[in-house]
């Protein structure tokens, strides 16, 4: 949805970003998430790039805001302790005792039924998915995919369940590099966001760490719309034409009476906040959306932390939300026909902006994950696009007047001090350019002569 009339100054010709074998943005992996490898797939050209002063601020800024290996490792093995609970409690929910008999004694086992199985799994969404975490962050995000609509009895009976199961944890889990002890986690319970929360207090840590697990279920969305006006459409150009088939009519019925005999499930009475059950599914697509489309662009992860950074920092940038910063950054990255450096990557997103695509005359940029056409920005209010697109027009300006460094709230760097040649180097190719000269005149003098 950015369009193709953004002007030539959108695109700038330049080689490949890679430097024998690092990556521009500091040469830093790609932060791990749940195995998923976020490095670029594609080939490194044999050329390499020569990267100007604003690129190498673009570095420092990045490795200043890139989380460090603790923040990381912590973040990483909450996550995977909530969603090892959560994988004990989901088995322990479709456990059932039937009566067994053994040497004509009576006796109970315990079994596992599946079709009773309530949580059919857990995923990683926002930040922690994505690979976009950045330094002081202490917060992620979980989502539990349930069978049934959540409900507030449902809720209890999970965050009760997690807390009693994280009591007693297998030894297996509290080795390694972070060890993580039963006091140092608690549960809490927030039903107004449809979820609870798991948090980590360490003692040389000023802020505690958290995973927020919502709970959400795909009935929730229900059926897709597009199917019924295409049905609806066949109809009428079927009626127009007059040519209907016995075949078709059978089906048409068909489908009729199924739909009647598919029962509506209706909402329980508990259940829990609708709005927060769908936004935990639209968190699901964007996360599917982002690792298969935007995780492989060059520039395009880094480029979004700096820009997270900025939205978080600048106040006409703080109403866009995580989600309007990803998909503008790979929009824009996408669009290029260049594979862009550092900073190139960073005025391509602002030259995208400054022209006027969010304000309400421009075209906007179209959600991908949703089913009908959505603006990205339509929850922002007309004064809020206007201040939006005002503030990166004068980031613009800055760019362009060689201030990169105050958009990413830097010192200015020092000029660049000339080199200085050595005097005894610059004396003895004088004195011998002086004989060589010297000697040259004399011979064209005697063949002057001797003519």
């Amino acid at each position: 949805g950015i369009g193709m009339g953004m002007g030539m100054g959108m695109g700038m010709a330049c080689n490949p970003m890679f430097m024998g074998g690092m990556h521009p943005m500091g040469g830093m992996p790609h932060q791990s998430m749940g195995g998923m490898d976020f490095s670029n797939n594609r080939m490194m050209h044999s050329r390499p790039v020569r990267l100007n002063r604003d690129d190498h601020l673009v570095i420092t800024k990045h490795k200043s805001i890139y989380p460090t290996k603790d923040e990381l490792a912590i973040l990483l093995k909450l996550a995977e302790t909530t969603e090892r609970s959560l994988k004990r409690v989901s088995d322990k929910f479709c456990m059932k005792e039937e009566p067994a008999e053994e040497n004509g004694e009576k006796e109970k086992k315990t079994k596992k039924v599946e079709a009773d199985r309530e949580i059919l799994g857990v995923a990683r969404v926002g930040d922690l998915s994505k690979g976009l975490l950045l330094t002081g962050d202490r917060a992620v995000n979980l989502v539990v995919l349930c069978r049934s609509k959540p409900t507030v009895q449902l809720l209890q009976k999970i965050t009760q369940g997690v807390e009693e199961d994280l009591k007693t944890r297998p030894e297996s889990e509290k080795k390694g590099p972070i060890k993580i002890e039963d006091e140092e986690l608690e549960v809490h319970l927030f039903l107004n966001e449809g979820g609870f929360c798991v948090s980590l207090t360490k003692e040389d840590s000023d802020q505690p760490y958290a995973v927020m697990v919502n709970l959400t279920c795909t009935k929730m969305r229900g059926k897709e719309p597009v199917k019924e006006e295409k049905k609806e459409n066949e109809a009428m150009e079927a009626s127009e034409e007059g040519v209907k088939k016995e075949e078709e009519d059978k089906e048409m019925e068909e489908e009729k009476e199924d739909e009647k005999e598919e029962e509506i499930e209706e909402d329980p009475v508990d259940m829990l906040d609708k709005e927060k059950c769908l936004e935990a599914l639209a968190q699901l697509r964007r996360a599917k959306w982002f690792s298969s489309v935007a995780a492989g662009l060059e520039s395009c992860v880094e480029s979004i932390r700096i820009f997270k950074e900025i939205s978080r920092r600048v106040d006409q940038w703080k109403p866009l939300g995580d989600w309007a910063v990803e998909l503008l950054v790979e929009r824009a990255v996408s669009s290029s026909r260049q594979t862009l450096t550092p900073s190139n990557a960073i005025l391509r997103v602002i030259e995208v902006v400054a022209s006027g695509v969010v304000t309400d005359c421009g075209t906007g940029i179209k959600d991908p994950c949703e089913r009908s056409v959505e603006d990205v920005f339509k929850h922002l209010t007309p004064q809020q696009k206007e201040d939006f697109t005002a503030s990166t027009q004068d980031m613009l300006r800055k760019i362009h007047y060689r201030k990169i460094y105050e958009i990413l709230d830097m010192e200015k760097p020092k000029p660049r001090e000339p080199k200085k040649r050595k005097q005894t180097d610059n004396a003895e190719t004088g004195d011998a350019d002086a004989d060589a000269s010297a000697a040259g005149d004399s011979k064209t003098d005697e063949t002057a002569e001797k003519e």
